[in-house]
């Protein structure tokens, strides 16, 4: 029987497209075909294959056509390239490419065959493809917009609706954006739309602000308070800059008491994080200068670790994804980090829903261990089915253990059992034992002498189940005789050899032997220095 726990232990896929190349020879002396297109790529994310070159037969009079080559779905694979044939005016056709959906393939080159003392054949190239609908579009640009075959992230608002601030669909870029117009700002703070950044702003000229003491700063699209001198500022932007309007600050000094933002921006007159890396901590290394904010990575490539990526600023794991021992896995299905790092399940187990889950060939019959129900004397067949003592399960049946036989009601040794020596009731007669199927005066050497109903049967005590170590000790049904000990074992279930990885989890025992026995198969034994035969 297997446990189903699990132990602590510390533990991505890009497609691409692939091509062939095939020619079947006509009987005029052309030949044609050309080769397969490249695989789809997957979500979008893998460039199509090439298709292959068709090459025309040479022959008199022949004719070659070069072969077809399709690219392969996502960016758009290259379509192959068609070779007319070359005779005596022979023509040659280039073969037709066609592009990959997604954002379009590119076409195939058609080169036409040459002519000894005839005409060279023309040279037709293939065309390009492209998306014709949403379901070709990947989830990162999820719409077809059908009038130039490009996936893209909207074609109408209703496609950003479910983004908090970009709800409005700029048709022109086909990307989800926060305004097109002003009335797509809302009335208050910022009710007016930058159509070159498509922001809401609070201003876009000083007529906006209302206010003979404000003016608005282009560079901010905040409407701030005007100035003549430090005096006439207000304690927030105490400082009077150059345009005449009251800032945050005019050089990094009059930022030294911001305990976050200790940088002076002179085009903006704000604190702020950064301007540039070197002023940014180490745990947070890079200077996003759109935000004016120190971030953890500003591409992938700065987070160190072919495992994270960067979003946002931050390194972290693709969805669905939690780093384990310095790697990405889906702790869901992972069996070295199953529903947690370090959750290792019994090798050959699954991770399924975050759980270690019974190997195939083997289920939970309602307890801690999964049972193979078809060499488990306990649960033979079906859960609870147990074998007697004298068998063992197999294929799901309980049969005689190895080395015994049926005989009326019962298993028994015919080599060694006095009533049925060799044969079912061939009795040995008072006085005589059984020993190698045949009665015998005396059992020889090697051999213990047993009584049975008055009778001796001459038994190896140190593999007999049924006298192990000593005449009349009977092994357990989920046990074996190995150097004269009962021994538990258990279908070695997720190994084909020995040594097998699983065995010191399915017994319980600091060093489990795995057996290749000739009687039970591959199995692992409570014993860590014999083997039943």
């Amino acid at each position: 029987m297997l446990a189903i726990g699990s132990l602590a232990a510390a533990g991505i896929v890009s497609g691409c497209g692939s091509s062939s190349n095939f020619g079947i020879t006509s009987a005029s002396g052309g030949a044609d075909g050309g080769g397969a297109g490249g695989t789809a790529g997957i979500d979008g994310s893998a460039t199509g294959g090439s298709g292959g070159t068709g090459t025309g037969g040479s022959g008199v009079g022949g004719s070659g056509t070069g072969g077809t080559g399709t690219g392969g779905a996502s960016t758009g694979g290259t379509a192959g390239a068609g070779t007319g044939g070359t005779g005596t005016g022979g023509t040659g056709t280039g073969g037709a490419g066609t592009g990959g959906a997604g954002t379009g393939g590119t076409a195939g080159a058609g080169t036409g065959g040459a002519g000894t003392g005839g005409t060279a054949g023309a040279g037709t190239g293939g065309a390009g493809g492209g998306c014709t609908s949403s379901g070709q579009c990947p989830p990162n640009a999820p719409y077809c917009n059908t009038a130039t075959g490009v996936c893209v992230e909207c074609v109408g608002n209703a496609n950003c609706s479910a983004n908090q601030f970009r709800k409005v669909c700029d048709t022109t870029t086909n990307t989800c954006v926060q305004c097109n117009a002003n009335t797509d700002c809302a009335a208050g703070t910022n009710p007016y739309c930058d159509t070159s950044t498509h922001r809401c702003v609070q201003c876009l000229t000083t007529a906006n602000c209302g206010s003979a003491t404000l003016a608005c700063d282009t560079a901010t699209n905040q409407c701030v308070s005007t100035c003549t001198g430090n005096g006439s500022c207000p304690t927030g932007t105490p400082y009077c800059g150059t345009q005449g309007y009251c800032v945050e600050c005019l050089t990094n000094t009059n930022c030294s008491a911001n305990q976050f933002r200790k940088v002076c921006d002179t085009t903006t007159g704000s604190c702020v994080q950064c301007l540039d890396n070197s002023t940014c901590p180490n745990n947070r290394p890079y200077c996003d200068t759109t935000q004016s904010s120190c971030v953890q990575c500003l591409t992938n490539a700065n987070c160190g670790n072919p495992s994270l990526v960067c979003n946002g600023g931050r390194c972290e794991c693709p969805a669905g994804q939690k780093l384990c021992g310095g790697t990405c896995v889906d702790t869901t299905s992972d069996p070295n980090n199953c529903g947690g790092c370090g959750n290792q399940c019994i090798p050959g187990y699954a991770c399924v829903n975050s759980a270690c889950a019974c190997p195939s060939g083997s289920q939970s019959c309602g307890g801690q261990y999964c049972h193979d129900l078809r060499t488990d004397p306990k649960h033979c067949g079906l859960c609870k089915t147990q074998c007697t003592r004298d068998q063992t399960c197999s294929g799901g049946t309980c049969i005689c253990r190895p080395g015994l036989s049926q005989c009326n009601n019962g298993c028994v040794d015919k080599h060694t059992d006095p009533n049925n020596c060799g044969g079912c009731g061939n009795a040995c007669n008072n006085g005589q034992a059984c020993q190698g199927s045949a009665c015998v005066a005396n059992c020889t050497s090697g051999a213990t002498a047993c009584t049975q109903n008055n009778l001796t049967a001459c038994v190896n005590t140190q593999t007999d189940p049924l006298n192990c170590g000593q005449c009349g000790q009977q092994c357990n049904r989920d046990q074996v005789c190995a150097n004269g000990k009962c021994r538990d074992y258990a279908s070695a279930l997720t190994c084909n050899q020995c040594p097998c990885s699983a065995c010191p989890f399915l017994i319980d025992n600091g060093n489990p032997a795995c057996c290749n026995s000739v009687d039970y198969g591959l199995i692992c034994v409570d014993s860590n220095n014999s083997c039943p035969p």
